[in-house]
């Protein structure tokens, strides 16, 4: 189903990586049409130009597009198999090294017009004048007559490539990646594997993959095939790795605040808490794989800067001063549960603050690979390393059903939370402060 949104941008587009030629899938669907033996082949034997305007029984080829373009993540193992990870849609991913990125869409079409007419192709639908013609469904063979008139993909000499950018913005010149129509899979010891691209093909063996750098990803070519991804971020994916051999940091604006009142052993306690979670809409912000997870967590006071060339939510300011949190609570489904006091999972998704430690204006108070449960001012807790990353709960169940996570941030002075790390004393956190979360990243 064709959004609207796409739509425009295919009329209002004119970048040139918008714009690209029938390369990786024509390579990849020449090989199951050419098996047919009854397709003609279209445009002109190997030209660059791509197949638009070709004329066959009074329709002409109006436009070739691809939709619903988006990069999947995934593991590679021994036999050099792409094993896609099953984590939630994201504009972003956060990678180990050696873990790949796949291209995978739902349609290649032929929109074909009847001479004279005028069809918008809305709904991928053909009529008696529009004809769709869908290379990712296609019959065992290619039928002589509509939608497609026999016609199969002729890629030319342009090449269907991936590319990327480094300073995460695209731009006219970006680095070549990998070229689609003549890579190699190590797993099937051949070229790429017909329709792998496709949703509809359910096996990802054989499937295009390239190990990743820290880029912005896209596809581009100058032939006339148009990418559109199911939203307006899912043609091009923002990675980021992160080395066996060293730590990753990545920050966030904490938006809100959250104030509640219990029972506590003295009676009536009010927490405030400063409170972030990961965009959670359909489309994620970021997701992390599996093989990673949080270890130190910081909070400083200030706003985020932006450097889109980052390629992240948020640059911390140079002058921005760390503070002494309290404790850390992270949370599974809070959102649905809305209450600390009533959330059962407490005991286990909390950290409190090392009390001293060597340098505290580091302040590296939390650290969830040694996350003290209970308060060290009434307790000598037991460490514990807890595997999460900023966004779910690795432990939490399977795949796909993992609980998205919530961070509380509570600034308690008679559990040693400080304000103002440069003053003696224990200072209160201001009600109105703005705050940033840091987390350091690291490999399992």
């Amino acid at each position: 189903m064709k959004i609207i949104s796409a739509k425009l941008r295919r009329l209002l587009s004119t970048h040139p990586y918008r714009i690209a030629g029938c390369g990786f899938l024509l390579a990849v669907l020449l090989h199951s049409l050419l098996t047919a033996g009854c397709a003609r082949g279209a445009g002109g034997g190997g030209g660059g130009g791509g197949n638009v305007g070709l004329e066959v029984d009074g329709f002409v080829l109006k436009e070739e597009e691809i939709e619903g373009l988006r990069f999947v993540p995934g593991e590679i193992d021994p036999m050099g198999n792409f094993i896609q990870l099953d984590i939630q849609p994201a504009k972003a991913y956060w990678l180990i090294a050696g873990e790949g990125i796949a291209p995978r869409w739902d349609t290649f079409e032929w929109h074909w017009e009847r001479k004279g007419a005028m069809c918008a192709f809305n709904d991928n639908t053909s009529t008696d004048d529009c004809k769709v013609c869908n290379y990712c469904s296609l019959p065992p063979n290619v039928p002589g007559g509509p939608p497609c008139f026999g016609e199969r993909p002729d890629f030319g000499d342009g090449r269907y490539d991936i590319v990327y950018d480094e300073g995460f913005i695209q731009t006219d010149n970006p680095k070549f990646e990998t070229d689609l129509v003549n890579s190699f899979n190590p797993a099937t010891g051949s070229s790429v594997n017909p329709h792998a691209a496709c949703s509809s093909n359910s096996s990802v063996t054989g499937l295009t993959y390239f190990r990743p750098t820290n880029a912005l990803y896209y596809m581009r070519s100058g032939q006339s095939l148009t990418f559109m991804g199911r939203t307006m971020d899912e043609d091009e994916i923002k990675i980021h790795v992160v080395p066996a051999d060293g730590p990753r940091t990545t920050a966030y604006q904490i938006p809100d605040k959250f104030t509640e009142t219990e029972n506590g052993a003295n009676g009536p306690e009010t927490h405030d808490y400063w409170v972030w979670t990961m965009d959670l809409s359909s489309l994620w912000d970021e997701n992390f794989s599996p093989n990673l997870r949080v270890t130190d967590i910081r909070i400083f006071k200030g706003k985020c800067s932006v450097d889109p060339t980052l390629g992240g939510k948020c640059a911390i300011p140079p002058l921005s001063l760390p503070v002494k949190p309290s404790r850390i609570l992270f949370l599974p489904n809070f959102r649905t549960i809305g209450s600390v006091a009533l959330h059962l999972g407490v005991s286990s998704h909390r950290c409190y603050s090392v009390p001293n430690i060597s340098d505290p204006f580091l302040g590296n108070f939390i650290n969830l690979a040694s996350c003290l449960e209970t308060s060290p001012t009434n307790t000598t807790p037991s460490p514990q390393r807890k595997d999460v990353t900023p966004a779910y709960d690795t432990d939490s169940g399977p795949p796909l059903v993992r609980r998205p996570l919530t961070w509380l941030i509570e600034f308690n002075t008679n559990e040693g939370a400080d304000a103002d790390l440069t003053k003696s004393g224990l200072d209160p956190m201001p009600p109105n402060a703005e705050l940033i979360i840091e987390f350091t990243i690291q490999v399992k």
